[in-house]
């Protein structure tokens, strides 16, 4: 006996013996339009039962003679997959408010479903296998290819960044901190200011390896680097050289930026102890005019007033000038420790331009006394 296999969908008849009543056997070979619903969106099938693989290409191109009346194009879609024993699949919201002008006369599957979609915007692709499906012609039509943007260049400065260009301290001067081959932390302005500090320690009190030892900092800040103590007499400097001595508060308004060289490189600087050099940077006047007020207090009835100018003068801009005017009362909290403070700094630059030019012409027997004054030595020369 001839048996059908045929997939249970939707509750349907399992029909296996070729014997039974004739319209049972005329019903597995019909077809059945599914429609599976999910999360994102509906898809519409339409399902040929008992067609074999090998029967695919014989119902691709054998033709078979429709008629379709025109109406909903979701309709005729259904009425023409279960007529031509192919599997259509698609969204449903693909044809939604479209309609088809119908189909009449004989044709094949590559024939009869461009004319069915004819004036609807959509196009049949073949799947593999006996499927097809629906796209949107106009939508896949309407993607441009692909293009070369032309190049573009962005450029800007940083300004208020926690993170310093340069380090001034050690053997290399004025060079990136990436290019330095030295453990050294660089504390800027912007973290002076963001940590309201006015005391060394203060500033230096999230570097790591910086603790504050012997002293409370009451009077002035004795730190220690690695455990070693940083030596109040040799191991502070001013703007990369000029040594200073620590026993007295340092006033941190007129400072720029806060140096730490870590380790033995401190050796540089001569016979001081492996612990460290504490840098202090001034500030100078920028190619910006700047003008600041600040005011602190506290809830012990401490309060500073501080005042930061700095300005370029001259045709060239080749002066400059930043003064830093500070005024207040020191109060704590603690007994027997309160007072005044007061600061006054100025900081003073010429930028000076050689122009180079013709030796001018010196007349014979008359001796011309030629000087020049740097860094306080002064020359003295005589033309030949």
């Amino acid at each position: 006996m001839e048996q059908h296999d045929r997939a249970d969908i939707g509750g349907g008849i399992d029909t296996r013996n070729s014997g039974k009543a004739p319209s049972l056997q005329r019903f597995t070979h019909s077809l059945l339009a599914c429609a599976f619903t999910t999360s994102v969106f509906t898809t519409t099938a339409i399902w040929a039962t008992s067609v074999h693989a090998a029967d695919v290409a014989t119902i691709a191109t054998s033709r078979t003679a429709y008629n379709i009346p025109p109406g909903p194009l979701e309709g005729a879609l259904n009425r023409y997959g279960r007529e031509a024993g192919i599997l259509l699949s698609y969204p449903t919201e693909l044809t939604a408010g479209r309609r088809s002008q119908g189909l009449a006369g004989t044709y094949s599957v590559q024939e009869a479903l461009p004319l069915l979609l004819a004036g609807t915007g959509l196009a049949a692709v073949a799947q593999p296998g006996d499927g097809w499906t629906l796209v949107n012609v106009q939508t896949s039509s309407q993607a441009e290819p692909g293009k070369e943007l032309p190049l573009v260049s962005v450029t800007a400065e940083r300004t208020g960044s926690f993170k310093s260009n340069v380090v001034q301290v050690g053997a290399f001067r004025d060079m990136a901190p990436l290019d330095v081959p030295q453990t050294s932390n660089v504390i800027t302005r912007e973290v002076l200011d963001a940590q309201a500090t006015t005391s060394l320690f203060g500033a230096l009190r999230n570097t790591a390896g910086i603790t504050r030892t012997q002293l409370s900092g009451s009077t002035y800040d004795n730190v220690a680097i690695r455990g070693i103590l940083v030596e109040n007499r040799g191991n502070y400097r001013l703007n990369g050289s000029l040594p200073i001595i620590n026993l007295i508060d340092i006033p941190l308004e007129n400072k720029e930026r806060v140096e730490v060289l870590k380790g033995a490189s401190s050796l540089y600087y001569g016979f001081v102890p492996p612990s460290g050099i504490v840098n202090m940077v001034t500030k100078r006047a920028g190619n910006n005019p700047v003008t600041n007020l600040g005011l602190m207090g506290n809830q012990y009835g401490g309060a500073n007033a501080h005042l930061d100018v700095g300005r370029r003068f001259g045709s060239q801009q080749q002066f400059g000038a930043r003064v830093n005017l500070l005024k207040g009362r020191e109060d704590i909290g603690i007994n027997n420790y309160s007072g005044d403070r007061m600061l006054a700094s100025g900081a003073f630059d010429w930028r000076v331009s050689v122009v180079i030019g013709p030796v001018p012409q010196i007349a014979p027997k008359k001796h011309v006394a030629l000087r020049m004054w740097q860094s306080g030595m002064r020359c003295h020369g005589r033309p030949e």
